[in-house]
């Protein structure tokens, strides 16, 4: 009875850890995480991050790798992640025809 309870907790619980993408897959995480913009097809978190100011993707840049805290939260970012995440805000200035680089200057 136990083994039951404890599948039928981390079924409820893990199965609000992912978010179904527009083309049906699923990515880790709820949209707009730090985790979701991480793992999500790179066009989706573009899409996505479009829609924040320009001052807000660079304050997202800053601290991807640093210990400072993500906008209310505090993860320990990898250095993959980090990497990635910059990807992700890159692409986002380029698609808006903007240096991609605009956050280091």
């Amino acid at each position: 009875m136990k083994k039951v309870l404890l599948s039928l907790i981390l079924i409820f619980t893990l199965g609000g850890c992912t978010t179904t993408n527009p083309d049906g897959s699923s990515t880790v995480g709820m949209k707009g995480s730090i985790l979701w913009i991480i793992n999500a097809p790179i066009e989706y978190a573009v899409e996505y991050l479009n829609g924040f100011d320009t001052w807000r993707i660079c304050e997202i840049w800053d601290r991807t790798l640093s210990t400072a805290p993500y906008i209310g939260s505090n993860p320990q970012y990898s250095k993959s992640e980090g990497l990635r995440t910059r990807e992700r805000l890159a692409k986002t200035l380029e698609s808006r025809g903007e240096d991609p680089m605009v956050c280091r200057k």
